[in-house]
């Protein structure tokens, strides 16, 4: 019986580490480049386009009149208004 288990012991190493060096390129390889994140200016310009400071400030008391009759629930509300007072303190940079 341990002959049994001796033989099985080294197939079981012969196989662990022919699977290592078939995976281990794979794993050591470095991971793939990840396209840079948007500037906050590129995301402001896609989402509102072009706006001066005068039309940030339109929209956020549009955005609150909205509010202010209910149209908008609060989280919506806030998320909204952080996203254009965001856009608009770095559309001036």
């Amino acid at each position: 019986m341990k002959k049994k288990r001796d033989w099985a012991t080294i197939a079981g190493v012969a196989v662990g580490t022919l699977a290592y060096f078939k995976f281990a390129p794979k794993m050591t390889a470095e991971p793939e480049e990840k396209p840079p994140e948007d500037t906050p200016k590129a995301y402001c310009l896609r989402e509102y386009g072009n706006l001066t400071d005068s039309q940030y400030a339109i929209k956020l008391l549009d955005l609150d009149v909205l509010y202010e009759k209910g149209n908008m629930d609060d989280a919506i509300y806030n998320a909204r208004r952080n996203r254009l007072r965001y856009c608009r303190i770095h559309s001036a940079a």
